[in-house]
């Protein structure tokens, strides 16, 4: 069962991740400091983030079964966040000599990233 509930997590969470890059991604165009940016990737791994600080803040003062844990952290948030598509976009942008991205990206995703954790399991714990 729990291999079952983990697999429906995420097929929510890479259909999830498919609409919100999608939408933002053509909806909305960031260029910070003269370099252009996809925020698709980098929301769904922010948000990512912060929803396993809210789960698990969550955990530690809830009663929640390890498969409703693992649905959501496992099967969802693991299909949700992006990293090896994240990495996949870095190497891009160093195929094209994209120095100046590839640091912006790559320190705004990561420290964004950990800060949405921090935020997260700080307002439920």
């Amino acid at each position: 069962m729990s291999l079952l509930l983990i697999g429906l997590g995420g097929l929510i969470g890479a259909i999830a991740r498919f609409q919100i890059v999608k939408f933002v991604n053509t909806s909305y165009s960031i260029t910070l400091l003269s370099v252009p940016i996809k925020p698709g990737i980098m929301l769904v791994n922010i948000l990512g983030s912060v929803l396993l600080g809210i789960i698990t803040a969550l955990v530690q003062k809830l009663e929640i079964s390890e498969d409703l844990k693992n649905l959501i952290t496992v099967g969802f948030l693991g299909s949700l966040t992006t990293f090896s598509t994240f990495s996949l976009e870095i190497y891009e942008l160093l195929k094209q000599n994209n120095f100046q991205s590839v640091i912006l990206y790559v320190l705004l995703s990561v420290i964004l990233s950990i800060l949405g954790l921090f935020f997260g399991f700080k307002i439920f714990s």
